[in-house]
Parts: C-alpha cells; structure tokens; sequence
C-alpha cells in the first residue's frame, strides 16, 4: 500500500488494510499463508522523518515433521520505524560499493511524496 505524505494530517494518521501475503514474496520461508495478512499503523511526520508504527496479524499453516499434519499457527509482528527521506541517506554513485554500517541495515525511505507501507511490513 502506498501513502502520500501530503494525505497525513498534521495528528497523524491511523491506517488499517489487509494485505496478500504472496505481495511479500515470502515463499521460501516455508511458511504457508492461509488468509490475508491484516495491518495496523500509525503514522505521524515529523518535518521530513515519517514515525510509523503499528502490528501485522496473519494466519499460517505450518506442517509438523514428524507426521507431517498441518497446524494452524497464528503470527504477530509489531513495528516502530523512522522512514527517512531516501536524499539524506548516504548514497553511492553507481559501480562504486560501499560497506553498509550495522545501523544502515534497518533504514527505510522514501522517495518523492510517497512511501510504501508494504516494504515495512515485509
């Protein structure tokens, strides 16, 4: 789900949407989704910073190895991110590398107005 900055008003923004969970790209997870993945967020800008919390709910389906029956497993992911506009993130030109950072590894943009709150719950 994409969200324009300009749509969030100045208290926020409470959001509430379901998701496919084949969106996420998540098949080699071993995890079975049975049902669309609901999501719960808030979300609040502070100058160009987007505060963005919230909880995932979804059902999967596991399968035992031992005897191989299915069993319905329930999943919760809460989430509190800063999503950074994608200009003030240290970049590279292309063709050079750059050693990420341990903190550069959990950063989330955006870029323009937009941002996608997918990307988050992936």
């Amino acid at each position: 789900m994409r969200i324009s900055l300009s749509d969030i008003p100045r208290e926020g923004l409470d959001l509430q949407f379901e998701m496919d969970p084949a969106a996420l790209d998540l098949e080699d997870s071993g995890i079975k989704f049975v049902a669309p993945i609901h999501v719960q967020s808030r979300l609040v800008v502070m100058e160009r910073t987007v505060y963005v919390s919230g909880a995932a709910d979804a059902e999967a389906e596991l399968q035992c190895v031992r005897c191989l029956v299915a069993i319905p497993f329930p999943l919760r992911a809460t989430f509190q991110v800063n999503v950074e506009p994608r200009e003030s993130v240290s970049e590279t030109t292309p063709g050079e590398l750059h050693e990420l950072r341990r903190e550069e590894l959990d950063e989330h943009t955006y870029s323009g107005d937009t941002m996608d709150l997918e990307e988050l719950v992936r």
